[in-house]
């Protein structure tokens, strides 16, 4: 794996290696992944080290975090996946080896050290295991063969879970909706048809079924495999419902809330963001549940994302949820303007705080991500399956 800056030299780490080791453990554990990588590269003493277990159990905790995964292909068969870290500002590589270069990827989700992809050449699902850095073919799910078109982000979600991982998908079948679950344990399929719920609840996963016009279903998948998935329709504010001059773009998160991001044009196909909001499914006053606004990016937020675009997609993350409450939110955008491609990251902490974290290029004389083969967020990467 590659960083994008330049590898420090042999003399600092050899001088690092003459240190007490106590003090050697202390410098690395404040020190982020990229840098991790890169002296790993230069001394065989520090990558021993890196690559033991009570370095891994300490450093474990404070490297997991937010990532966000980019695939990029500059041929069907060409494909070099990245990983952007924010804490340090810094953008790394994945071996070429360890990615299914020769079946036309496209990246459909990650959660913890699994990554799935959908062949479109093959029409199949594939896992990677960073931990163990193989690569699994998944059975046909019970619709068939999917082309890559047919996946839709806001209807999937990968959870993992260790050494295991769960992938969920919902689909309307004959007007009629269902979910559908692979479990790496079983190495098995199975379908659920869900029911209709009046009430909004807490917790587990919810997959967006139908969003267009007046019309809104979402799926919720239960915390375990055990739980029966329910239907929710909530109502369309009518500030949600598109209106013949704007075209807003809504972001799910799987989590019931969504993201709105609202903008006007500027040109010919050209527009610019104006707003930014989060709205979340919560108990109508009639009776039933609805979509309600909890909370907007500031003007002074929106402002430094302000640049032309011609088209633009986008996924979001919430984590630690406490009483209904957003305690922390990620959204990436990626936009795109006559070729040339431009990602941002907006985030919400505990306290309400909104921010605009800037992503470099991810490598000097880079051309930007010509052909972008799918972007994800994931919460639990720890990285530390890259160091060994």
């Amino acid at each position: 794996m590659d960083g994008d800056r330049a590898e420090p030299t042999s003399n600092t780490a050899v001088g690092l290696c003459l240190l007490p080791s106590e003090l050697i453990h202390e410098i690395l554990l404040r020190l982020s992944i990229p840098d991790l990588l890169l002296l790993r590269a230069v001394s065989r003493t520090l990558s021993s080290l890196l690559a033991s277990s009570d370095f891994r159990r300490l450093y474990s905790p404070a490297s997991s975090g937010p990532c966000l995964f980019v695939l990029t292909k500059r041929f069907p068969r060409d494909a070099l996946l990245r990983v952007f870290h924010p804490a340090s500002s810094r953008w790394l590589r994945l071996p070429s080896a360890l990615l299914p270069s020769s079946t036309d990827p496209y990246l459909l989700a990650a959660s913890g050290d699994h990554i799935l992809f959908a062949s479109n050449s093959r029409r199949e699902l594939l896992a990677l295991n960073l931990s163990s850095r193989s690569i699994s073919t998944l059975p046909h799910p019970p619709l068939g063969p999917r082309r890559t078109s047919s996946w839709r982000r806001s209807g999937l979600k990968l959870i993992s879970d260790g050494s295991h991982f769960r992938f969920l998908f919902a689909e309307i079948v004959g007007d009629r909706p269902f979910l559908y679950e692979y479990g790496s344990v079983t190495g098995t399929w199975r379908s659920s048809e869900a029911v209709t719920n009046l009430q909004p609840v807490r917790g587990g996963v919810w997959l967006n079924l139908v969003q267009f016009g007046n019309e809104s279903v979402i799926l919720r998948a239960g915390p375990s495999d055990e739980d029966y998935p329910i239907v929710l329709r909530p109502r369309l504010s009518a500030a949600l419902i598109p209106r013949q001059v704007e075209d807003p773009l809504r972001v799910y998160g799987g989590d019931g809330k969504m993201v709105v991001v609202r903008s006007t044009a500027v040109g010919v196909g050209m527009r610019v963001v104006t707003a930014v909001e989060v709205w979340a499914v919560t108990a109508a006053a009639g009776g039933g549940v609805a979509w309600e606004m909890v909370t907007a990016a500031p003007e002074e937020v929106v402002e430094k994302i302000r640049r032309p675009f011609g088209v633009m997609m986008g996924c979001m993350e919430e984590e630690n949820e406490s009483m209904g409450m957003i305690m922390r939110l990620r959204i990436v955008l990626v936009s795109n303007l006559e070729g040339s491609w431009a990602i941002t990251w907006l985030g919400r902490d505990a306290a309400g705080c909104w921010v605009w974290v800037p992503v470099p290029a991810p490598e000097s004389g880079s051309t930007g991500f010509f052909n972008m083969a799918g972007i994800v967020l994931s919460s639990c990467f720890s990285g530390l399956s890259l160091l060994f």
